[in-house]
């Protein structure tokens, strides 16, 4: 009795339904597959007001922030949650943004503090200055109060002054006039200064997808949770998934519809949408009633 439990048997359900056993021989079939999981994919989405289902859902493992970033999976399609562990172990969930949201609301792109906010961002992993280091001066001879800044190829601002780790305080501590740095009070020596500019990411030839926090992480926190992730693409190497799977005769009728649209034949995929979209919302509600059956409506107050 003929199913459909994998890549084989999918490809071979179109050619018999479509019959044309020439779109299987030749190939053309992955290009419906492809299209097929890309609009359950989406259409999950538009159904569930954004989310994902338990079948998409993927673990993001324990990852340390380095240089204020993480990385973010070659599968990911949105977050479930997300959360930042401090030095201590505690757990906190971090809120979601976009990218310009993070940057407007914390500009400086310097060692701050616990991140709240969390946003994916797309840019080199170059950076200057590198590693979110200050550059540092040489170090001072006794009572020396008079630096050269050195200059810098971006023209960055400058953010802070240091001595030894130690923040100094402007016009109290030093001035700077034009590219003069000069200390009110003479320096012991061995003293080394040091000059903080804001962390940029410069662009790449090959840019990386990244999380981004703010305010800045102060230390290398690690992050965890749960993501929604995109299927593995049906091919002979990759031979299942949670479509083929779990829905097969959705991911069949997604498969149709494409092949509607590749044949140009509006009734087909009028027929096949018809089938689709039922099956469909049966999948999204089967996943809202195995979270929500044995839970109770509670009213949150503040």
């Amino acid at each position: 009795m003929p199913t459909i439990v994998d890549y084989a048997s999918l490809t071979q359900a179109i050619s018999d339904f479509l019959h044309r056993s020439d779109l299987q021989t030749s190939g053309f079939t992955d290009y419906l597959i492809q299209g097929a999981q890309e609009k359950i994919n989406d259409d999950i989405f538009e159904l569930n007001f954004g989310n994902g289902i338990r079948l998409m859902e993927n673990g993001y493992p324990a990852t340390a922030i380095s240089n204020g970033v993480a990385p973010v999976p070659s599968d990911w399609l949105a977050p479930k949650n997300i959360q930042v562990v401090d030095n201590a172990g505690n757990i906190f969930s971090l809120v979601f943004k976009s990218a310009s949201w993070i940057y407007d609301r914390y500009p400086v792109r310097q060692p701050q503090g616990l991140p709240a906010y969390i946003a994916r961002d797309t840019s080199s992993s170059a950076s200057f200055p590198a590693n979110n280091n200050p550059v540092s001066l040489t170090p001072a001879t006794q009572g020396q109060t008079v630096y050269a800044i050195p200059a810098q190829s971006f023209g960055l601002p400058i953010l802070f002054i240091s001595v030894d780790g130690v923040l100094m305080t402007p016009t109290t501590d030093y001035t700077i006039s034009g590219t003069t740095l000069t200390f009110t009070n003479g320096l012991t020596a061995g003293q080394i200064p040091a000059i903080w500019y804001p962390q940029i990411y410069v662009p790449g030839s090959s840019a990386n997808s990244s999380f981004i926090f703010g305010p800045y992480p102060d230390s290398a926190y690690t992050i965890q949770g749960t993501y929604y992730q995109k299927a593995p693409l049906l091919s002979n190497s990759q031979t299942t998934n949670w479509m083929v799977l779990n829905s097969p005769m959705l991911l069949h009728a997604a498969c149709m519809i494409k092949a509607g649209e590749f044949l140009v034949d509006d009734a087909m995929i009028a027929r096949w949408t018809a089938l689709y979209q039922p099956r469909l919302e049966a999948l999204v509600n089967r996943d809202k009633a195995e979270r929500w059956a044995a839970s109770t409506m509670q009213v949150e107050v503040g």
